[in-house]
């Protein structure tokens, strides 16, 4: 079968399944559904007086006096998204009903999700979070000033208190890709500004792709020519992997080492989103090369990477290796 866009056999286009369909990732397909649900309940109502939208909606919508049928059939993830809206909603400053969203989500009657909402337990007794200080004499992050996109360029403001934005701001450290020092690993890359020990220094960016997928790539490019292992695990048990070898950025040039590693990288979960930065494990001074260590199971395929490739640590001597690269520890930021 060939690829419905480029009309290749073998290609970089990914993964579609026996019909034809394009294979979506999803929050529930993953299994962080309940994840959501429990961080949406961490954060107060909104405020009453907040402007609401009470608009009927054109699905048969329950705020027209339109009564819901018993008889509607709804399968389990259906109810979660319904359940997982409506505790969000609750809490949002944005007052749509959540029987109006899910009907036009899910292509259903907004008087049967209105039905069912009912029969529903979404706003469970929840003791509210103590609020941050705020006088002068108290300390006070002000995470919610450094979050404000139009602070981000504000150097002033980020020398002093909250420092956990350095991923959303993407203020990445000056680095840049040179030859790497060790022998015959071809490029790698070097800081040329000095960094101190834990500060963020560059996200690893890429390709969402499944294992499954990865490991179709994995194969192509063994076959087809000698490309390096750009992949990394990014949900290891979900089979998540980013592929930085066409749509990553420098930080895919970052070698191996387990000697002298000075920086880690660090799983975050952001703003929804599953993220990998770098932090410095040491302070770096400007001109030294990057190195993180891949792990163990990087080098666990001893049919596809060479001793040599094994004691030198360099990406484009583990061409046909079946592992990963992972993040060693997790977060949210």
């Amino acid at each position: 079968m060939d690829c419905l866009i480029c009309f290749k056999y073998s290609c970089e286009h990914g993964e579609y399944d026996g019909e034809n369909y394009k294979k979506c990732f999803s929050i529930d397909a993953i299994g962080m559904y309940g994840h959501l649900l429990e961080a949406s309940q961490t954060h107060p109502p909104a405020d009453d007086d907040a402007p609401s939208s009470t608009a009927p909606c054109k699905r048969r919508c329950y705020l027209d006096g339109n009564g819901g049928s018993d008889s509607s059939r709804w399968e389990e993830p259906e109810i979660l998204l319904l359940q997982g809206l409506a505790r969000v909603l609750s809490r949002n400053k944005v007052k749509v009903p959540a029987a109006c969203l899910v009907a036009t989500i899910l292509d259903k009657n907004c008087c049967d999700a209105q039905l069912r909402l009912g029969e529903l337990v979404v706003s469970p007794n929840l003791t509210p979070l103590p609020q941050l200080p705020e006088t002068e004499n108290l300390p006070c992050c002000g995470a919610v000033e450094r979050a404000n996109p139009s602070n981000t360029e504000d150097e002033v403001l980020f020398q002093t208190g909250c420092q956990n934005c350095s991923l959303q701001r993407g203020k990445f450290k000056n680095v840049t890709m040179g030859k790497s020092r060790l022998e015959g690993c071809g490029y790698g890359l070097f800081t040329i500004e000095d960094i101190a020990k834990g500060d963020f220094v560059i996200e690893y960016t890429g390709e969402i792709i499944t294992s499954d997928e990865g490991t179709r790539r994995e194969a192509r490019h063994a076959l087809v020519d000698n490309w390096s292992c750009y992949k990394f695990s990014l949900l290891e048990k979900e089979g998540i992997w980013l592929d930085a070898a066409r749509y990553g950025n420098c930080s895919r040039y970052i070698n191996h080492s387990s000697d002298d590693p000075n920086i880690t990288p660090v799983a975050l979960y952001v703003s929804g989103d599953f993220r990998i930065s770098f932090r410095a494990r040491r302070n770096i001074q400007a001109g030294e090369e990057l190195f993180f260590n891949y792990g163990n199971t990087f080098f666990s395929d001893p049919t596809g990477i060479s001793e040599a490739g094994i004691a030198q640590g360099c990406a484009t001597d583990l061409v046909n290796s079946k592992k990963r690269k992972r993040p060693v520890t997790g977060a949210n930021c």
